[in-house]
Parts: C-alpha cells; sequence; structure tokens
C-alpha cells in the first residue's frame, strides 16, 4: 500500500467544501449587489402597479364606452365612496382611490377597487365620467394615477386623457389637456 503524499500547503489531506471567510465574502458581496439594485427594483414595482390601475381605469372606460354602444343609453364611471372595501378618508371630491362603478341608470355593470398604496384622481370634473349613448365623453377629463407615498411627482406616477370624440391617451407623468383652436390634446 502507498502511502499519499501531502503537500505543504494541504496538512490537514483533502478538504472539500468553502472555508468560513469564503462564505463571508460571498455574502457580503451578495449583500452590496443587493443594496444596490432593491430601490430600482422597488420602483420598477410600483410603475408596474401603477401601470396596472391605469389599464384597469382604461378598460372600465373602454366598457362603458361599448356598452353605452350597446343599450344606446348614457354610462356613467362614477367613484365609489368610502366602503368595507376601502377604509381610505377620500381627500376631496376628485379622489377615485376607492375605486368606481359602471352604471347604465341605476344597474351597476362593473366595480373596481384600487388597491391600498394608489391614489387615482379626477383633478377636472369630481365624481363622475358621463358617456353619451354613442360611447363619447361629454366632456373631456383627465385621470391621474400616481403611488401614494411618491405624490404626483413620482416616478410611476401616469395620466389617462378622455377627449372628445372618443380618444383616449395614456401617458406619463401629470398630463394636462390643452385646447388650441377647438383641438383639444394631452400634454
Amino acid at each position: 500500500m502507498q502511502k499519499q503524499k501531502q503537500s505543504p500547503n494541504n496538512i490537514l489531506g483533502s478538504t472539500k467544501g468553502l472555508t468560513l471567510i469564503e462564505i463571508m465574502v460571498s455574502l457580503a458581496i451578495v449583500g452590496i449587489l443587493a443594496s444596490i439594485g432593491m430601490p430600482s427594483f422597488v420602483e420598477m414595482i410600483k410603475k408596474r402597479r401603477t401601470e396596472a390601475v391605469r389599464d384597469e381605469l382604461l378598460a372600465s372606460i373602454q366598457t362603458a364606452q361599448t356598452e353605452a354602444i350597446r343599450h344606446g343609453k348614457s354610462v356613467r364611471l362614477v367613484r365609489t365612496e368610502k366602503t368595507a372595501n376601502c377604509e381610505r378618508t377620500l381627500a376631496d371630491a376628485n379622489d377615485w382611490s376607492c375605486g368606481w362603478q359602471s352604471r347604465v341608470d341605476t344597474k351597476i355593470l362593473q366595480t373596481f377597487t384600487v388597491p391600498s398604496g394608489y391614489v387615482v384622481s379626477q383633478p377636472s370634473k369630481g365624481q363622475e365620467l358621463t358617456l353619451n349613448r354613442w360611447g363619447q365623453a361629454l366632456d373631456t377629463t383627465t385621470f391621474v394615477i400616481n403611488h401614494a407615498s411618491d405624490g404626483l411627482s413620482g416616478k410611476a406616477t401616469k395620466t389617462i386623457c378622455v377627449l372628445r370624440g372618443n380618444r383616449i391617451i395614456k401617458k406619463d407623468g401629470v398630463a394636462n389637456i390643452v385646447v388650441n383652436s377647438g383641438v383639444s390634446t394631452c400634454e
């Protein structure tokens, strides 16, 4: 039987695995990388969730347009008040943060509740959006969606502009409707 020759670097024989120092260095590197990436990850989540609320509102408006044409009657998107599903105190008549309902006369067609932490407001027109029997908005309006902790200046803020003639425009940030020579645009 031959005796294995030990190298001076490996006194204990063949070792498998990592040393405590190697593990600590690896964990420190992972921690540094995570702390660098975490803020951008949180912003990405806020942005995606804000986009989801915006898309739900957009889908509600489009569904209301379809229902108005189908029923041949006006359809209203009405903000919901404080309910069991929404314990928030609404800031004012323009605050849609508890959600909204689509209605034909007194019949509720659709209801949406805004997730907590997000703010939806209709700064120009208040508590409802009315679409005539052709699915057209009776007036121009904007809806602004943002994360509550960021306010309107947050990177995740989104705007929907509802213009006459069934034009609906999505914008990043806060946008306003501008009327120039009788033509409405969203800027």
